[in-house]
């Protein structure tokens, strides 16, 4: 997939139209390789548009490395916002029924899909030229207040990746952080 990057796309976009989903590690295949490298940002631009009207049940399938590849795109391009939150917040969706362990340290997070996707929400929002004060902009905050909702265990991942980015959004927008963020400091409360 690195090394021909054309042919490789134009295989997955014949399959996607002929709506060929049977063929899930070929596609993740393709994705682990375009996140990282220099062809992460025009495998956006060619297969998102794909991937956002791909069945559900896919989407579920390829779950690793569509949010390996999330996080890559989402620290090199800014186009098609809409459909980079849509994928997140279908990727987190898909991670409301799964079991992991709780994250013990920040790498953790990293490892497991909803701490990924979470790390590729901020790592595109932090691109786009943000200023203290300014709030948290509606479609970002829907995601993180369903992130920050301690009755998802696995979404302990994301919660972690809030917390280590709890200054940069206190600096956004206080309110919201002292009741969405900082109230997950409370030791206490699973006792």
């Amino acid at each position: 997939c690195q090394r021909d990057f054309k042919r490789c796309v134009t295989t997955l976009l014949l399959l996607a139209k002929q709506s060929d989903w049977t063929a899930p590690g070929r596609w993740e295949q393709a994705l682990q390789a375009w996140s990282s490298g220099p062809n992460t940002k025009s495998s956006w631009r060619y297969l998102s548009p794909a991937l956002a009207a791909a069945p559900q049940i896919f989407l579920e399938q390829i779950q690793d490395s569509l949010t390996w590849w999330l996080d890559a795109v989402a620290r090199v391009s800014t186009s098609e916002p809409a459909r980079l939150m849509s994928l997140i917040s279908l990727s987190l969706d898909f991670q409301k029924t799964r079991t992991s362990s709780p994250p013990t340290k920040t790498e953790d997070a990293f490892g497991q899909p909803a701490g990924r996707v979470v790390q590729a929400l901020f790592n595109w929002w932090f691109r786009q030229g943000l200023q203290d004060g300014q709030g948290i902009s509606p479609e970002v905050k829907v995601i993180l207040e369903d992130v920050a909702d301690t009755s998802v265990g696995n979404f302990a991942h994301g919660r972690l990746i809030m917390c280590a980015n709890v200054v940069a959004l206190y600096r956004l927008d206080s309110a919201w952080t002292e009741r969405h963020v900082i109230a997950l400091f409370d030791w206490t409360r699973d006792k």
